[in-house]
């Protein structure tokens, strides 16, 4: 693996997105308690056991004692935290100073003008031009404008085992069967070469089946970020700026012959996988992977740290990380054909943000909230040792 790679890979890892500056300050405030008397309340949807919102809900009490604020947090499952934040914005009875939301939620909010921008001292103090383009320039911005704090980068990875694709005799039996040598897939073709070559033997001798692959599957969950981030490879031209909508006409392109190759070939990898994949949600894909189940699981980031230090992990000196495969052509929606060139673009999906809302009445006390969240202290500490989400402590399942 090259250094390039490496580094593309770390950064998907340790929230891929920010690596700001420590807010010292609040050592300094500790002892006077500026915000004392002040409350602000934080709206964070519960997404599973302490997935995104843990961090903040931990936080909260520490920042109150140092600062002597109340910060208060509500955290609504997944399908009403979006209904709730759009009450908030009729109610005056209902007043929420920090939205904390996948960033895709993101267009009621700014669209509509509910959003401070991020003002200078600020981005001093999360060091603003250590965030990587990508996402300064698109997750976080709305108009060329800066709304968003960087809390959670997502970027979704391969992992797979090192050890079963180096073994000489699976090399010999996948290059008889398949025709080409065994290697990391870089295309969606390989992917499932791969996966079917895996499923159903036991190929770590340890008296068990094992399986291909696992990937998210549960309906109305974290899945359709995933299916994206396939679909970009079939489906996101790189000569044409738009991807889920025509740009002039907004006709949704989700039944393109790219969409539609790719929810095929997301649907056969199904085969492949363990019993009840249908159905996974991400604590099933980390569990399967770091138990030893799978040869591979497609994920973000929290996969490789939990691999890495989970109790239960039986990969530790065996885990291999990889981009995404790409595939060998590209639907051109402008064209109306299929391009024959390879195909593969980021595959960033997801991606946690924090909105301050302009409207608060303690504006000053949510941003602080939000640059302590962020800071460089807090991504030390949240990026060191994974759980779900955010990475905070090992995980025991």
């Amino acid at each position: 693996m090259n250094n390039y790679m490496r580094i593309i890979l770390l950064a998907s890892f340790v929230f891929t997105m920010f690596t700001g500056c420590e807010d010292k300050s609040l050592e300094e405030k500790a002892t006077t308690k500026p915000y004392k008397n002040q409350t602000i309340t934080v709206i964070v949807p519960n997404i599973g056991d302490r997935v995104i919102r843990g961090p903040i809900m931990e936080e909260a009490k520490v920042f109150g004692k140092m600062t002597g604020a109340d910060i208060r947090v509500v955290t609504p499952g997944w399908t009403d935290a979006i209904k709730k934040a759009k009450e908030s914005l009729i109610d005056p009875k209902i007043n929420y100073d920090i939205f904390v939301i996948i960033t895709n939620w993101g267009g009621f909010l700014l669209g509509d003008e509910h959003i401070a921008q991020i003002p200078d001292w600020v981005k001093d103090k999360i060091e603003w031009n250590d965030v990587l383009p990508i996402y300064k320039n698109s997750i976080l911005s709305w108009d060329n404008k800066t709304y968003g704090f960087p809390y959670d980068g997502d970027c979704v990875n391969l992992y797979y085992r090192k050890d079963i694709f180096q073994d000489e005799k699976n090399k010999a039996r996948f290059l008889k069967e398949f025709g080409y040598e065994l290697k990391v897939p870089t295309t969606w073709n390989m992917y499932e070469d791969v996966a079917k070559f895996f499923n159903d033997w036991d190929w770590d001798n340890d008296g068990k089946t094992e399986h291909g692959a696992v990937e998210h599957r549960l309906k109305g969950y974290s899945s359709t970020l995933q299916f994206f981030s396939r679909a970009a490879a079939y489906a996101k031209h790189p000569d044409d700026p738009s991807f889920y909508f025509d740009t002039n006409s907004m006709k949704p392109r989700i039944n393109n012959p790219g969409f539609v190759k790719a929810l095929e070939d997301y649907i056969e990898v199904i085969k492949y996988g363990p019993s009840g994949m249908v159905n996974f949600q991400v604590i099933d894909i980390r569990k399967s992977f770091i138990t030893g189940e799978v040869a591979m699981a497609i994920d973000w980031g929290d996969t490789a740290t939990m691999a890495a230090n989970s109790d239960m992990s039986g990969v530790k000196e065996n885990i291999g990380y990889a981009l995404l495969p790409g595939y060998n052509k590209v639907y051109n929606s402008l064209k109306g054909k299929w391009d024959e060139q390879y195909n593969n673009p980021s595959s960033i999906s997801g991606n946690w943000t924090i909105l301050v809302n302009k409207h608060s009445k303690n504006k000053k006390l949510a941003f602080e909230f939000a640059v302590h969240m962020t800071s460089k202290e807090m991504t030390g500490k949240l990026s060191t040792i994974g759980w779900t989400g955010l990475f905070v402590k090992n995980t025991k399942f």
